[in-house]
């Protein structure tokens, strides 16, 4: 641990369910207005990192930039996570080797239609999208090692 670094949290609740509403385009008043609300005290620290910790913040991130200024970079954990994944299939020689398209399937516990609306602007979704109902499922242990 560097002793030098200060770290800050910011909840960011309204974020969620503008993204799944599909205000994410830059021009939009009401997502620039609440990012600036939830931000500036950010901006006015002087971070120069900022870590995007959730999926859904990487989709305005581009007002999340604006709002931050150009001395600031943002980590989008996704991806990150998504390279170190990648980089230690590698290593270990775990990487599916076939060319072969898989098939997708989305499940959702939600609205169809929003997620299929919503998932369009930035997946190519390319299979059916199905609602479950999540209460229908036991609970799930699950450990990394």
């Amino acid at each position: 641990w560097e002793p030098s670094v200060e770290i800050y949290t910011q909840d960011c609740p309204l974020f969620v369910p503008l993204v799944e509403n599909g205000f994410i385009r830059r021009d939009e008043t009401v997502t620039h207005l609440i990012a600036e609300k939830y931000l500036s005290s950010l901006r006015d620290k002087g971070v120069d990192t900022l870590i995007l910790g959730c999926t859904h913040y990487p989709l305005i991130s581009h007002i999340i930039a604006d709002i931050m200024g150009e001395g600031v970079s943002l980590i989008d954990t996704g991806r990150e996570a998504a390279l170190w994944a990648s980089e230690i299939l590698t290593k270990k020689h775990l990487l599916n080797s076939q060319s072969a398209q898989g098939r997708r399937e989305f499940f959702v516990s939600d609205e169809v239609d929003s997620f299929s609306a919503i998932g369009a602007m930035f997946l190519d979704l390319g299979g059916p999208v199905r609602h479950i109902d999540i209460e229908q499922y036991p609970p799930v242990s699950v450990a990394c090692l």
